[in-house]
């Protein structure tokens, strides 16, 4: 396919979004480990300082799931149910995992995030729920 000014890439006018690179998908052993995404971090970090030096903006998409489950992915849903707390708002499971964060400093602002707020957390990075 040939781009054209419609189509032609524009790394200036780029948004680099992560999804669910939280602690309780991403670590060994976490309770809803994705296979694989830790073994992508190293290129994650990379593209990630790329966007933050550049000043381009980075959303970081986030699951919480409530304790009762009722919020969570079908998949994931009988898991929360029996007890398995997983990204539980409040959690250290439901954090960015540390490689990942701009400064180790940040922490969700939980309340903030559930009634649908973005929270800032970098210079051009947000978090979403």
């Amino acid at each position: 396919m040939r781009l054209d000014k419609y189509t032609q890439y524009n790394f200036n006018r780029s948004v680099l979004i992560t999804i669910d690179t939280q602690n309780d998908f991403t670590l060994a052993n976490a309770p809803a480990m994705i296979t694989g995404t830790q073994e992508v971090h190293p290129d994650m970090v990379r593209l990630l300082a790329l966007f933050r030096n550049k000043g381009l903006s980075v959303i970081d998409v986030i699951r919480l799931y409530l304790h009762d489950g009722l919020n969570a992915g079908l998949c994931r849903r009988k898991m929360v149910e029996t007890g398995n707390e997983i990204v539980a708002s409040g959690g250290k499971g439901a954090e960015l995992v540390d490689v990942l964060k701009p400064d180790q400093s940040v922490w969700f602002d939980f309340e903030r995030l559930l009634s649908g707020k973005l929270q800032k957390i970098g210079k051009n990075e947000f978090v979403m729920y």
